[in-house]
């Protein structure tokens, strides 16, 4: 196979799967000696990548064009479960279950919606959103918003905006101090000690929170639970 051909080829499959030059030739080597029955190397001439193989007379010979066209198929394959693990171990290493982020809106679709957090693609379904922040305009496409990690799954990321750490958020930027709250089900529990809310900050909460809000007074100064 010529030089140019195969360096290209492997510069092509590192950009497409994400790997390595030393993953890509180590997996050319292991498949094409699966698929020959014979030992494959990767050999160097004048700075330039040459596959050859052992021949039963001890003698090498090089790779054709056509063999390694032959062994594409196997090749992809191997590449495919190689990058898939290693997505797999970059999500882990990145992320962890609970993680509070902030990431923008990509695409949706009939289930929920994609979110890129941290430059990596995320998933939240419908059912962790809610059609009342949908209906204001929080979920069009390119909007950034606040998320938090809910599962992480083979090379998967689920994120969910129906979590305390979100609604405090929210009750935060609204009346700019930290309130003990409890989610029950589908109702939204807010403690607030003294200074007690006003007439507005009470409307406010109540439109700005995708939950039914439920005021009270806390007499016991309790900090903020998330």
């Amino acid at each position: 196979m010529p030089k140019m051909q195969i360096e290209q080829e492997i510069t092509n499959l590192e950009k497409k799967y994400s790997l390595s030059k030393h993953q890509i030739l180590f997996s050319i080597e292991n498949t094409l000696s699966l698929i020959l029955k014979r030992q494959v190397i990767i050999s160097y001439e004048n700075n330039s990548i040459k596959l050859v193989r052992k021949n039963k007379n001890s003698l090498y010979s090089s790779i054709s064009k056509k063999t390694f066209k032959k062994s594409k198929k196997e090749l992809i394959s191997v590449l495919e479960k190689l990058s898939f693990l290693n997505n797999c171990e970059k999500l882990v290493t990145m992320f962890k279950i609970g993680d509070y982020v902030e990431g923008e809106i990509l695409d949706k679709t009939n289930n929920g919606y994609f979110i890129s957090i941290k430059n990596q693609r995320a998933f939240m379904p419908l059912k962790k959103s809610f059609s009342s922040e949908a209906s204001k305009g929080l979920y069009h496409i390119h909007n950034k918003l606040s998320f938090v990690v809910e599962k992480i799954e083979s090379n998967k990321i689920y994120v969910t905006r129906n979590h305390p750490r979100i609604f405090n958020e929210i009750i935060s930027s609204i009346v700019y101090r930290q309130l003990k709250i409890k989610l029950i089900e589908n109702k939204l529990f807010i403690y607030c000690n003294e200074p007690y809310l006003n007439e507005a900050q009470k409307e406010m909460l109540q439109s700005s929170l995708p939950l039914k809000v439920i005021l009270k007074k806390d007499k016991l100064n309790a900090t903020s639970i998330i």
